[in-house]
C-alpha cells in the first residue's frame, strides 16, 4: 500500500503564540505532518489595575458603541463584567462592532450580538464600515491591551466626530524563551523551515531574546517568516526581513491553510 505524504512532512515550524492560545495552530500543523516547536513569547493576563475599567463600567450606559478588535479584548472585558455582576446585553442602546471571525465567535459565546463586522480583518476595514454611520457626537468604547495597542481607531473615530475611549482590559507580558518545553530541542536546530508570528509582540519578544546570529543563520539557511496579518508583517518588514506568508484573513484557520498552500 502506498502511504500518502502529508503536505508538511519534514518541515520544522516554530509557533510563537501564547501557551494558552497556540495549541490550535500547533495541532493543525502537526496533523499535516510538521515537526512543531511551540515557543511562546507572550502570555496574556489582567491589566496592572482595573480602576479605569471599573470606572467605565459604572458609566457604560453613556456609550453608543463598544468595539472589540481581538478575542482577548472580548474575554477579559466580559470576565470583568461578570465579576462586577454586569451584563453588556442589559444595555439595549449600545451597539457592538467586531474585527474578525474569531472575535465574533468569542462575542457569540457570551450571547452578544454584533452590529458591524467588516470584511477586512483589521482596524482600517472597521473604519471604512463606520463611514456609513453618523458618528458625530457619539461615544465609543475600545477595550484592549494595556501595552502597545494601536491608536488608529481612537484617532480616526475622533476625526469622524466621536469620542473614543481606550480602556485596558488585559496586558501582554514577555515570556522567556528558555522556559518553553521545546526550547532545548529548538535552539539546537540547524535548519528551520518556518517561524510563525501572530502579533507584533510575538515577533518583537522573539527577536529581542534570541541571539541575532542564530536568527540570521536560520534565515540564510532558507528559513521563512510568516505573519498572520499585515499589521504584524509591517513590523517585521520594517526590521528589514521579508515575510513569505500573509493570509488575507487574520484567522488561525486561514493562516494554517496558507502555510499548507505555500509548501504544496
Amino acid at each position: 500500500m502506498i502511504q500518502m505524504c502529508k503536505p508538511l512532512s519534514n518541515k520544522n515550524i516554530v509557533v510563537t503564540r501564547s501557551l494558552t492560545q497556540g495549541h490550535d495552530l500547533v495541532s493543525l500543523l502537526e496533523a499535516d505532518g510538521a515537526d512543531v516547536f511551540h515557543i511562546p513569547t507572550i502570555e496574556i493576563g489582567p491589566p496592572d489595575s482595573w480602576h479605569h475599567c471599573d470606572e467605565i463600567l459604572n458609566s457604560l450606559h453613556a456609550f453608543d458603541w463598544v468595539v472589540f478588535t481581538s478575542t482577548n479584548g472580548v474575554q477579559w472585558f466580559c470576565k470583568r463584567l461578570n465579576e462586577k455582576d454586569r451584563d453588556l446585553r442589559g444595555f439595549s442602546t449600545i451597539k457592538v462592532a467586531a474585527v474578525g471571525e474569531s472575535t465574533l465567535a468569542a462575542l457569540v459565546k457570551h450571547g452578544i450580538e454584533v452590529d458591524i463586522l467588516p470584511d477586512e480583518y483589521h482596524a482600517e476595514g472597521l473604519l471604512r464600515s463606520f463611514e456609513n454611520v453618523n458618528m458625530m457626537g457619539g461615544r465609543v468604547l475600545l477595550p484592549g491591551t494595556q501595552t502597545g495597542g494601536r491608536t488608529i481607531l481612537r484617532d480616526q473615530l475622533a476625526e469622524m466626530g466621536a469620542e473614543a475611549v481606550m480602556v485596558p482590559v488585559y496586558k501582554t507580558r514577555q515570556v522567556k524563551l528558555h522556559r518553553a518545553p521545546d526550547f532545548k530541542r529548538f535552539i539546537r536546530q540547524e535548519r528551520l523551515d518556518l517561524i510563525t508570528f501572530t502579533s507584533p509582540s510575538t515577533y518583537k519578544n522573539f527577536v529581542i531574546q534570541l541571539e541575532a546570529d542564530k536568527f540570521r543563520n536560520w534565515l540564510s539557511g532558507g528559513c521563512k517568516l510568516a505573519a498572520i496579518g499585515n499589521v504584524t508583517a509591517d513590523v517585521i518588514e520594517k526590521d528589514g526581513y521579508s515575510v513569505a506568508i500573509i493570509p488575507e484573513k487574520s484567522t488561525i484557520s486561514e493562516f494554517h491553510k496558507m502555510i499548507v498552500e505555500f509548501y504544496k
